[in-house]
């Protein structure tokens, strides 16, 4: 409608589809993860031995990233 000269409130164009049916069609967005260089792994200075003479001496954490639906869900553990 910008284009044949009439400004017009996004909203007013919402009810005036709705009343008429009508519905825009829109593409999802496509997933696309980081694709840049990965870090090197660091390096297992516990060698899995996570046993420690007092608390607190040892902290060890697990990023994990999954993929679920649209949204990226990050869960870090402790």
């Amino acid at each position: 409608m910008r284009n044949r000269g009439s400004i017009i409130n996004h909203k007013t164009v919402l009810k005036i589809m709705d009343s008429l049916g009508l519905k825009s069609l829109t593409r999802g967005k496509k997933y696309v993860s980081y694709k840049g260089d990965m870090n090197k792994a660091a390096p297992n200075l516990f060698k899995q031995d996570f046993t420690a003479e007092k608390p607190c001496l040892k902290w060890a954490t697990d990023v994990t990233e999954l993929r679920l639906r649209i949204e990226k869900f990050t869960s870090r553990r402790s």
